[in-house]
């Protein structure tokens, strides 16, 4: 019926309109009355809603009346007039179509918005859908009538709330629910939804989240504590503001040791102030890994670092990746020369500021041979150089420093107070919005026309076409503000020259930029390619911005924390973003206007990335955008040149972000006591019980970013107070480095609370086992590396079993007992028992994603592969681990139900211990095998061995030592060798959706010889484990019956 009428409307249209009045149908009546015959109330919506329609020109005159009189109106978006007399003229074209319609008794209540009543449908034939194109809608008559019957909810289905307010107006008791909303469409409905549970509709959750399992409340009350005194919204914002400072640091003589490879156009004084310190220095022709590893094997002596003195990022950038490819772990060190200024009216230049962007993240990706970023003058003086030369000997940390006047200063972020002054920005000419019709572009276009500004050109590179910009233009025209969304390229130089002409011509100057344009794109250091491609929209845009605007009074970057402090696989992006307010410093000084932020994360749609409750648990709290926003006026206000606004947990943010090395770039923001348990008096080998419990307990809170330690009980679970690997093996290392003990990468999981492991650790103690904890040799390591970059990971394999050969092997369970790892626990009567995979990275950790999901349904175990720490033997058969294992399940379930869980090669152990344990009388009730490949059927793994052996480097979280690599080979060896059979167990094949590599089909995906049900799950081979693990979890909660019984 829908389809075929506005099909016949079609004739009508360009000679009708419709217009909505917020007035009573008595009002509109008579405001009409001069054109009554060519003006007709179409619906009746609600005691001050009615739309009209008829003729354009009397709409015209209409509206001009209504405007005089105070009567707020909107001209709906149609150019025919349905409801009026207009109708008429396809009468008998909507008969016709609808002729075969016929009408049957309503089987729920219907209220007829043509009559105003309830009706029962028998007379919904052809005429009655004419007439209720053509006569009044009675919407508000038929919605007192539901109400009069004694219906009290509402709901309406519509892609936009368009009807919601005027029911809430005829009946104010009762419960209105809407359901999409055309920005946020899914999150709305879900919320509606909520409202109408809370309300007591019923509602069929089961239906609305299909794969997700009930999580079951605490067995104890809730408490609610508030920590902290609300503080008005002024200061607020106030507390987001940071800003770079530089700090001066003592500068002494010091000797250096060793030999430096020096790679660019370095000063003939830095060769021989190295030199007079006592190092050798080699020079480096030229930065890919062949003449690095040439140089490396010519120069004599240990290499103790490399100098990549360049004004070209991206030339650093290469010297980082072939570091990587030869395997030498030395510290790398990037020189520049105008990188950074230490006062506003020191020149800086913003090529040179990149290398320092994509240096930060350098040391978060490889902490292992990083150096540091040093700044130098232009004309470097030898005093100059000579300090320069002290950051290569002094044994500290600061690897962020300038040097100025022969002395050294290092770059801290602090706090950046507003000033106190009267708001003076103001919008002036028309604004240029890039990325304007990007969701972070419509929040600024949105906000800049609440500030005044009466002209709007929103440009990307699809302008229009973009989704929701069509939207975007009707909502900022409401507003009163002449808008322009246009498609242009800012990075490309023709095109923005064209438009900033064309809006000249126009009489449209821009006086005000603001340059959102440029999304970040995830990827790691080595895998960045060109450089430049990955920045050009921001840093390109930026530069042209800056060339062809050079009068605007308003010039606003956005730039990203992440050019500020860095961030883990975002180089470019990082770069591109310390171009920016490089940018932003040179334009100072050059007493132009320009303001940089580096925002946080945002909430909702803008610049928050990846996972944003990963974002949360690293402290880095979304920001609401229209808070944001504010803060953009207040630094315009304020004259801010580069200003970072984000809400940061500074202490949680630290445990990640000094983890692997101090960073003293966050020195005057972290609280010492919170970042790091305070120092005892007592040494720990001499504490009491209680004073190791306490002492375990404060570590624990610091890397959980909790001040307080009451905040984490002594006796509550790793994995329910939110551990996952990362903060796992953290935990590991800080006890390790605290108490000198050797402790294992499973520690956290071997003993599953703060008690339990404070005992362990005095139980180390009282045995003897004092010797320090010294990093893993890294022959093999690197070996293993090179093999992955060189492409023979196969031969390195079977050279790392013959390896295995020398180490102790056991035959069975007289030899060797091991036991399941406690992960999480759960009401279900089924335990889910995971199965450690056999990578040199792998062990229980690598399922505490998905028991923190599982946790509360399920209890979840964990099998280890013996072998994978120091001083276990390794298993001499498939058949002597399968034994030791299935003695540890029976011993642990005791006859209650489980089932086993496998990731990759982890799923052909869960397979065959299944087997052992069907074989034993006590089979488990089904496997699921996660992402499998079977011996005989692995290709796709073969192909992509380089691919996982990179991938494992970049997820190292647990150190891939000797003792990890022979293992790898052992247990590499055992399953190539072992052969499934045939269980008729219940299986569960779940599937990764992403490829690891290219593949030119279908058959990369994973496969199982025998009777099995397949589900995909989002991500790769690797992903799927951590940024999917809860998809995987909702399959195998409904794979075991919904309830996990």
């Amino acid at each position: 019926v829908v389809a075929l009428r506005a099909r016949a409307l079609r004739a009508l249209a360009g000679h009708g309109g419709m217009i909505s009045l917020a007035a009573s149908d008595e009002r509109v009546r008579t405001l009409i009355a001069p054109w009554e015959d060519r003006i007709s109330v179409a619906a009746v919506n609600s005691p001050s809603s009615v739309v009209v329609s008829g003729d354009p020109a009397a709409l015209a005159e209409l509206v001009t009346r209504c405007e005089d009189e105070d009567v707020r109106v909107k001209t709906l978006p149609v150019d025919y007039a349905s409801h009026s007399r207009h109708v008429e003229s396809i009468r008998e074209t909507v008969l016709a179509d609808l002729d075969d319609v016929a009408a049957r008794p309503a089987g729920i209540p219907l209220y007829s918005t043509l009559h105003g009543e309830r009706r029962d449908g028998t007379d919904m034939g052809p005429l009655y859908w004419y007439d209720n194109l053509r006569s009044q809608v009675r919407f508000d008559e038929a919605v007192s009538a539901a109400v009069a019957d004694g219906n009290a909810t509402f709901v309406e289905m519509s892609p936009h709330p368009v009807l919601t307010a005027a029911v809430q107006e005829i009946a104010a008791d009762a419960v209105t629910i809407g359901s999409l909303h055309r920005d946020t469409a899914e999150e709305h409905l879900i919320a509606e939804l909520a409202r109408a549970h809370v309300h007591g509709v019923t509602v069929d959750w089961r239906a609305v989240f299909p794969a997700t399992r009930q999580v079951a409340l605490p067995n104890y009350p809730f408490e609610s504590q508030r920590y902290w005194i609300a503080p008005e919204v002024s200061d607020q914002l106030a507390e987001s503001r940071y800003r770079v400072d530089w700090r001066p640091l003592t500068t002494t003589r010091v000797a250096v040791e060793g030999s430096f490879l020096i790679h660019g156009s370095a000063p003939e004084s830095l060769i021989r102030a190295v030199e007079a310190a006592g190092g050798r220095v080699g020079l480096l022709a030229s930065a890919d890994s062949e003449a690095l590893g040439a140089a490396v094997r010519g120069i004599p002596g240990e290499i103790a670092g490399v100098l990549s003195v360049h004004t070209d990022a991206a030339t650093h950038l290469a010297l980082h990746q072939s570091l990587g490819e030869v395997g030498l772990r030395v510290p790398l060190w990037l020189v520049t020369s105008r990188a950074v200024a230490l006062g506003d009216s020191e020149p800086v230049d913003p090529e040179q500021a990149m290398v320092w962007g994509i240096g930060r993240v350098m040391s978060l990706e490889t902490p292992e041979r990083w150096g540091g970023l040093v700044d130098l003058p232009v004309d470097a003086t030898p005093e100059d150089v000579e300090a320069f030369v002290a950051c290569l000997g002094v044994d500290g940390h600061e690897d962020q420093v300038a040097i100025r006047d022969r002395a050294r200063y290092g770059r801290r972020l602090v706090r950046a107070p507003l000033e106190t002054r009267e708001p003076s920005w103001e919008p002036a000419g028309t604004a240029l919005v890039t990325g304007g019709t990007g969701a972070l572009g419509g929040h600024v276009a949105r906000y800049l026309a609440r500030c005044g500004v009466e002209d709007l050109v929103l440009v990307s590179r699809r302008g229009l076409d973009t989704p929701g910009a069509a939207d975007l233009e009707a909502e900022l025209i409401d507003l009163g503000v002449k808008t322009t969304i246009t498609t242009c390229d800012v990075a490309d130089r023709e095109q923005l020259t064209e438009l900033l002409e064309e809006l000249r011509g126009q009489g449209r100057p821009v006086r005000t930029v603001v340059h959102t344009a440029g999304v970040p794109e995830s990827r790691p250091l080595h895998e960045i390619d060109e450089l430049e491609s990955v920045c050009a929209a921001k840093v390109t845009g930026a530069r042209l911005l800056d060339e062809l605007c050079p009068d605007a009074s308003t010039f606003v970057l956005f730039s990203s924390g992440a050019g500020v402090w860095g961030s883990a696989n975002l180089g470019a992006y990082a770069a591109a973003n310390a171009y920016l307010d490089a940018l932003a410093q040179r334009r100072r000084s050059e007493g132009r206007a320009a303001t940089s932020i580096a925002w946080g994360a945002w909430s909702g749609a803008g610049m928050a990335t990846g996972d944003l409750d990963g974002l949360v648990r690293r402290g880095l709290r979304p920001m609401e955008p229209e808070r944001a926003l504010r803060a953009l006026h207040q630094a315009l206000d304020n004259g801010d040149t580069c200003v970072s606004i984000a809400n940061v947990d500074w202490d949680r943010f630290a445990v990640g972000f000094t983890a692997a090395r101090p960073r003293p770039l966050l020195d005057e923001l972290v609280t010492p006591e919170a970042a790091v348990p305070a120092v005892r008096a007592t040494p720990v080998r001499e504490m009491t019980t209680e004073e190791l419990l306490e002492f375990t307990h404060s570590h624990v809170a610091a890397i959980l970013g909790h001040a307080d330690p009451d905040a984490v009980g002594r006796d509550q679970s790793f994995t329910e107070l939110g551990f996952d690997s990362l903060t796992a093996v953290g935990l590991r290392n800080r006890l390790q480095q605290a108490t000198g003990l050797t402790l294992p990468a499973t520690l956290v999981f071997d003993h599953p609370t703060v008690r339990r492991v404070a005992n362990h650790i005095g139980q180390q103690f009282d045995s003897g086992k004092r010797e320090p904890a010294a990093e893993a040799s890294s022959a093999l390591r690197d070996g293993y590396r090179q093999a992955g970059l060189s492409g023979r990971v196969r031969p390195y394999l079977d050279l790392l079993a013959g390896l295995s050969d020398f180490r102790e092997h056991f035959d069975g369970s007289d030899d060797f007992v091991t036991d399941l790892v406690e992960l999480a626990d759960g009401a279900g009567e089924v335990t889910v028992i995971c199965c450690a995979g056999t990578a040199a990275i792998s062990g229980p950790h690598e399922f505490t994603r998905l028991a923190g999901e599982l946790c509360g349904t399920v209890p979840v175990r964990a099998v280890p592969q013996p072998g994978y720490e120091d001083g276990q033997p390794l298993p001499s058969s498939m058949a002597a681990v399968v034994a030791v294992q299935a003695d540890a399940v029976i011993r642990a379930q005791d006859g209650k139900p489980f089932v086993l869980v496998g990731h990759s090669a982890g799923a052909l152990m869960a397979y065959a211990l299944a087997t052992e344990l069907l074989d034993r009388g006590h089979p488990p009730r089904g496997v699921v095998l996660i992402d499998v490949y079977p011996p005989g059927n692995q290709d796709a793994m073969n192909a992509w061995l380089e691919e996982l052996t990179t991938t494992l480097f970049d997820r190292e979280t647990v150190r891939m030592d000797d003792t990890r690599l022979t293992a790898l080979g052992a247990y590499d060896r055992l399953t190539a060798q072992w052969r499934p059979r045939d269980t008729g167990l219940p299986t569960l094949l779940v599937s990764a959706s992403e490829p690891m590599g290219p593949w030119p089909d279908d058959s990369w995906k994973p496969t199982w010889p025998f009777e099995h049900e397949t589900v995909a799950v989002p991500g790769d081979h690797f992903t799927m484990m951590q940024e999917h693990a809860d998809a995987i979890a909702r399959h195998i909660d409904v794979w075991l019956g919904g309830g996990s019984q």
